[in-house]
């Protein structure tokens, strides 16, 4: 007996040999079919009550899961989720919620697969069979309801448990996504602040796409005549403020690639981290003045920090540091995890003033130390109640060998050169990037806020 089928959207034969995860994708129309229980191999077969229809069900509400957290810009969870449901790897799961993320749709259909009799004689249609294809249109139209109204009862919930406005627009070809919702507190957000730790220096910025105002911020970094460069998430838009916080002007880097991070030099270089690239451009002007080399033409860079002396130090996909020397030579640092001896994924990272690289963990949520020749030191963190760790977002170093670690649950999260937990400023805010000027002086965005928030470290 042959075991044969079609793809529900446009009849297509599929492969079953390509499955993953108890998934098969359609290689013409790229709708995702999710297989019966009887039909998945006994690593992706989960066993539930309800057999086949539980394990629609079980993994439906994961699926709308993902597009939520894609949708409300929570990327790194929504990576890890998709990878824990379909046991695919790093870069199918960072397409499809990229695809989530962007507005587009990814499809997907529950089948039991149909048997085509190919021996001479076959029982006929019985119960058994009967009861399994019931449980596949059910199935199926509990996935339907599933996709298209659970994410609006969660946002409708969401919004009325925490008090917050989450638009459930789709993104828009600017890639405005909806606010992340933050954890609450009955206390206001200075008080998770230990006393003198650190005050707020000034703020600026507003909702909007004018001057000074901000639709996605998620980027920030300061040059080393003191202005400030604040990078929009979709769009490519990148405004330049002076020490103050005065708009000075805007310019425009990729519209069609996400901007993952900024950074700057001294001489008012700005560095945009987009498309696997790293792009130079005048900081005051926006011109486009060149592209950082690569090791090999494969290779996809995934985020960049400036040294004191003005060279690069870029972290690609491979999970290899590579030094960029102001002349354009290219040398890899480290490979992260051959000196961990293991396999971590990692997003962000930054160097101090004596050369030390500091490196936070996708999903693991550590922060991981390195010698200046690539040499394992440490790991540090502070976990929650629960002994996890929330998802980092941003990573950065001051003068004094502080070091910041940005996410949704604990605002920034402040660790002294020994990786002991000193305390939080800005709890209980959504903090993506961050910068630190000569001054220790720490920039934050906050996006759900569109402000940018400086802080003034007392100790």
């Amino acid at each position: 007996m042959a075991n044969l089928l079609n793809c529900s959207a446009c009849a297509a034969p599929l492969d079953l040999a390509t499955a993953k995860g108890g998934m098969v994708r359609c290689p013409y129309c790229g709708n995702t079919t999710l297989l019966a229980n009887e039909k998945r191999d006994d690593a992706t077969r989960i066993e539930t009550a309800n057999g086949s229809l539980g394990s629609l069900i079980d993994q439906s509400v994961k699926l709308a899961e993902v597009a939520r957290l894609a949708r409300e810009g929570n990327k790194i969870e929504a990576i890890r989720l998709y990878r824990e449901i379909t046991g695919c790897g790093l870069k199918e799961a960072k397409d499809a919620v990229e695809q989530m993320e962007s507005g587009g749709a990814v499809s997907f259909t529950y089948s039991t697969v149909q048997a085509k009799d190919t021996s001479p004689a076959m029982p006929s249609f019985n119960r058994s069979q009967a009861r399994r294809t019931a449980r596949a249109g059910l199935g199926l139209l509990l996935l339907i309801a599933i996709f298209f109204i659970l994410p609006f009862v969660i946002i409708f919930f969401a919004t009325r448990g925490f008090g917050l406005l989450i638009s459930t627009r789709s993104a828009t070809a600017q890639g405005a996504i909806p606010a992340i919702a933050a954890p609450r507190s009955s206390t206001p957000a200075s008080a998770s602040t230990p006393a003198g730790l650190a005050s707020v220096a000034f703020e600026f910025g507003s909702k909007g796409i004018g001057a000074g105002q901000f639709e996605d911020a998620r980027s920030v970094a300061v040059g080393g005549e003191g202005n400030i460069y604040v990078g929009e998430y979709s769009g490519g838009r990148v405004q330049a403020f002076d020490s103050a916080g005065k708009f000075i002007t805007q310019w425009m880097a990729d519209r069609d690639s996400a901007l993952l991070n900024l950074a700057a030099d001294r001489k008012g270089n700005v560095y945009v981290v987009q498309g696997g690239k790293i792009l130079r451009y005048e900081g005051k002007t926006g011109r486009l003045i060149d592209e950082a080399p690569k090791p090999d033409r494969y290779e996809y860079y995934n985020d960049v920090s400036v040294a004191l002396d003005g060279s690069l130090y870029a972290l690609t996909q491979k999970t290899d540091v590579v030094r960029i020397s102001s002349s354009g030579e290219t040398k890899i640092i480290v490979n992260l995890n051959k000196a961990l001896n293991e396999r971590v994924s990692f997003s962000k990272l930054a160097v101090d003033g004596k050369g030390t690289i500091y490196a936070i963990a996708t999903f693991e949520g550590p922060v991981f130390k390195f010698a200046p020749d690539g040499r394992f030191i440490d790991r540090f963190g502070k976990a929650d109640e629960s002994g996890r760790m929330s998802p980092p977002f941003g990573i950065a170093v001051d003068g004094q060998g502080r070091v910041y670690i940005s996410n949704t649950s604990e605002g920034v999260q402040v660790f002294d050169a020994n990786g002991e937990y000193i305390g939080n400023i800005g709890g209980g805010e959504v903090v993506f990037g961050m910068a630190v000027n000569d001054r220790n002086e720490l920039f934050t965005t906050q996006r759900n806020r569109a402000k940018i928030v400086g802080y003034a470290l007392n100790r």
